[in-house]
């Protein structure tokens, strides 16, 4: 029996590709207009005098972050139909690294993110600390940020490798984006080891080391946007999966 897809699957994916250019858009833009005008690396009192200021500014890339995080749910959701065909058990594995890294941008960026703002303001009961403590656990609170966000592109990383070769394995998806997608995560998980075990040694990596992961998430985007998936490919698939005999007693 010829196997159909879902008819919703196709326009899924495409709104999957959308959801992930938004998900990188906001994220370099929280990072470069928001974080980066705020930030002052190296001066804990400027910073918290510009986080202070700019208070407004700094809940508002908390709101993109919180999209974000609301759109990956969509977004792990829809690869993990998507490639359930090719390796059950890989798709299953991707998926969890997924699940592991939103729950601790999540959970880091509540925490870290309004810590620095909530000393920098130094409203209320906070006043029982002087300026000068206000601002240096501030910037303890970001620099704990830097480690937890490191700690998610850990998990995030394995996602792309995992994701990466089953594209390469599927056929429904060029090899070529699965190459770029396994190299990006190797880069990423990468990045965050350095920073963990050498962070003197990131320096002289970043940024470099991120630039092949933003060319392989932009090249997934882009391609589920114009072309969602081969759907003869994806039938085939899992056509074959369906007809393989069960292990079960």
């Amino acid at each position: 029996m010829e196997q159909r897809p879902d008819p919703r699957l196709p326009a899924y994916a495409r709104l999957t590709g959308w959801l992930y250019l938004f998900i990188i858009i906001v994220g370099f833009c929280v990072e470069i207009f928001v974080r980066g005008r705020i930030i002052v690396y190296g001066d804990p009192a400027a910073t918290a005098q510009h986080m202070a200021a700019l208070a407004w500014l700094w809940r508002l890339g908390f709101g993109g972050e919180a999209t974000m995080w609301i759109f990956s749910v969509v977004t792990m959701t829809v690869f993990y139909l998507l490639f359930r065909p090719v390796d059950p058990i890989v798709a299953l594995a991707a998926l969890l690294f997924n699940v592991m890294d939103t729950a601790i941008e999540t959970i880091n960026a509540v925490l870290c993110n309004f810590t620095a703002l909530f000393f920098s303001e130094g409203a209320g009961y906070l006043q029982a600390f002087d300026p000068h403590q206000r601002e240096a656990l501030a910037a303890f609170a970001l620099r704990l940020h830097e480690h937890g966000f490191g700690a998610g592109l850990l998990f995030f990383g394995f996602w792309l490798i995992l994701t990466g070769s089953l594209m390469i394995r599927s056929g429904y998806f060029p090899k070529w984006i699965g190459i770029l997608a396994v190299i990006g995560g190797a880069c990423y998980s990468l990045n965050s080891y350095v920073l963990f075990v050498a962070p003197g040694l990131q320096d002289y990596l970043f940024p470099a080391i991120l630039l092949p992961s933003l060319v392989a998430e932009l090249s997934i985007s882009v391609y589920m946007i114009l072309f969602g998936f081969n759907v003869d490919a994806w039938r085939k698939t899992k056509g074959t999966a369906q007809a393989l005999p069960s292990t079960a007693p």
